[in-house]
């Protein structure tokens, strides 16, 4: 979740059930924020405990796949992947065209040779005023400010030819015999590849701390979180990767959380300076909230509908020119948003004089049992990666709250900070379908009925899922 928070405190492992608020004392944001998440961990895991890690409803269930006229097309319904409920709304008009492939997904190409598998990548994203104005209250007046976030389960259809799972490479599909190829084979890799098997980066964060001297008669130089005000760190993989391998991974980091987010609502031509550097002006909706939200020389990154924490991500954009009177910005770069796509400018706050560029700043990783290896973000906090093999993914983050009253960060072991996996994004893959020779589609998804269904009921439910499925093989059953 971006968005302008205090911190973040729910953790699943305190096994809190709701947050009680108490007369005449202070409301946080923390406090309210805990209790969604609280109820949304309870939910999602009682749906998983009752539907398994995938699964939809014999009568409702979306994402049925079927070949037509050279494209895959997506039926609509809902579906549930480990309790985060996916929805396919339904086309809107008599008469409306089916949902492909190709409208889901523009310029992926054309579909790769059979066998392949039809999956969806789910993950969760925040969605703020920015990204969709319609949040804004108008009765707030002219200047309308922003109020809350939402979050929101996305998705996007994938096609590939091999079965993932925890070991490298995974399974080629051509590899996998038609007699094996079945709903309990193919759920089986999916549920390895979602359990976490694989080894996560880990980042430690502290306050540098106080610098040492055998001298007694030298006060050491102040330490300490120095900011003056309270942040949240967010540090964000860049371009994901192995340290050392090519390419290189690399991080992006933000002190209010990756919230300072600029809407664009027109794009300009893109121009060549007389240094042969390419320009492009873009109109914001507004500069912020006062001069210091978006500066020249800060780094920026295009945000769109389309973005996913997967793939190669697009350069960052250094900020070369503002006009504050028109709400112009001008950017080093050649881009072209899609304003359809409702694009926005994500500002982050490494210094364009310190180390990275558009690709952002290389992760170096230490030793556990190393003391060096710390990288300074601004006002003495430090971050250091530690090496234990893992790959980075484009996206995965880590919350780093810094407050003022104390000099310090609030990080797990204090003076002697813990190394942790990402606070997120959860990410997850489910079948749908495998697309064999000859173009047959088999139905990978799990089917479930009501707990309490009458006979006759659930005679017509049977009857609408082999309608459902009518051309396929048969769906997995619970």
């Amino acid at each position: 979740m971006y968005g302008d928070f205090s911190r973040m405190t729910f953790s699943p492992a305190k096994n809190f059930s709701a947050v009680w608020s108490q007369q005449g004392r202070v409301q946080l944001d923390a406090d309210a924020n805990e209790q969604t998440a609280i109820l949304l961990h309870w939910l999602r895991t009682l749906a998983i405990d009752f539907i398994g890690p995938f699964g939809g409803h014999v009568t409702r269930a979306g994402f049925g796949v079927q070949f037509a006229g050279g494209d895959l097309t997506f039926s609509p319904g809902h579906y549930y992947v480990y309790g985060l409920r996916c929805g396919l709304p339904q086309p809107e008009g008599t008469g409306a065209p089916p949902v492909t492939y190709g409208s889901l997904v523009p310029g992926a190409g054309p579909l790769p040779a059979p066998p392949f598998v039809v999956q969806l990548f789910v993950w969760e994203r925040s969605v703020s005023a920015v990204a969709d104005p319609e949040l804004l209250e108008p009765a707030l007046g002219p200047n309308t400010p922003d109020t809350t976030v939402r979050s929101q389960v996305a998705w996007i259809p994938q096609l590939s030819t091999v079965l993932p799972s925890p070991a490298p490479g995974g399974t080629p599909v051509k590899d996998v015999s038609a007699a094996d190829l079945t709903p309990e084979y193919v759920s089986t890799s999916y549920e390895e590849f979602n359990s976490g098997q694989l080894p996560r980066p880990l980042l430690a964060a502290r306050a540098e701390p106080d610098t040492e001297t055998s001298e007694s008669t030298i006060v050491p130089a102040t330490s300490g979180y120095l900011g003056v005000e309270n942040q949240l760190y967010r540090v964000e993989v860049h371009a994901g990767g192995t340290a050392g391998g090519s390419p290189a991974p690399t991080f992006k980091w933000s002190r209010d959380n990756g919230s300072a987010e600029f809407r664009i609502t027109a794009i300009g031509e893109s121009e060549t300076q007389p240094s042969d550097q390419v320009t492009t002006t873009v109109t914001l909706a507004s500069l912020g909230r006062d001069e210091r939200s978006l500066e020249t020389g800060d780094w920026v990154e295009l945000i769109d509908d389309t973005w996913a924490p997967l793939g190669t991500p697009a350069s960052l954009l250094p900020v070369s020119a503002i006009n504050r009177t028109d709400k112009l910005v001008t950017l080093r770069g050649s881009v072209q948003p899609d304003l359809s796509l409702h694009p926005f400018l994500r500002r982050w706050d490494q210094p364009a004089s310190g180390p990275g560029d558009g690709n952002g700043i290389p992760i170096t990783e230490s030793a556990a049992h190393d003391g060096d290896g710390w990288l300074d973000l601004e006002d003495g906090a430090q971050i250091r990666f530690l090496a234990n093999g893992a790959a980075y993914q484009r996206g995965d983050y880590w919350l780093i709250p810094a407050r003022t009253a104390t000099g310090r960060l609030l990080w797990p072991g204090g003076p002697y900070p813990q190394a942790v996996a990402p606070h997120g994004p959860t990410r997850f893959l489910a079948p749908l379908a495998v697309v064999g020779t000859g173009s047959t589609v088999t139905d990978m998804r799990t089917l479930f009925t009501h707990l309490a269904w009458p006979d006759s009921q659930a005679s017509a439910g049977q009857a609408a899922a082999g309608q459902a499925s009518a051309g396929q093989a048969s769906a997995g059953q619970v």
